[in-house]
């Protein structure tokens, strides 16, 4: 599957113990071109914006997709325990301002 004009509208730091693991980017496209495919993260399913199964996808994902479905920028950070089995702390900030066009912290 191939985005179409994907915007950058989310930041996120992931802190697994007391190190930050990732800095992700989140984009968003409303087109795309080919077919969802299954991958080592995910196995893709359509679902109505009421019936997201939070409850089996990564903890997080229901602090922040919100946002996304909302068409809001955000920016936050995660913090999992050493194993990444659980979050401990997480805080989401929206309308963030020199996240649209791509800009990178």
């Amino acid at each position: 599957m191939t985005p179409r004009d994907p915007e950058k509208v989310g930041e996120f730091e992931f802190v697994f113990g007391d190190e930050p693991e990732m800095f992700v980017h989140v984009f968003r496209a409303e087109e795309f071109s080919g077919t969802p495919e299954e991958s080592p993260e995910a196995d893709p399913e359509w679902f109505d914006y009421d019936a997201v199964p939070y409850d089996e996808m990564w903890e997080d994902d229901r602090y922040w997709m919100p946002h996304l479905f909302d068409g809001e920028t955000f920016a936050g950070e995660f913090v999992f325990d050493a194993d990444g089995d659980e979050l401990r702390e997480w805080a989401v900030e929206t309308d963030v301002e020199g996240i649209e066009g791509g800009t990178d912290r």
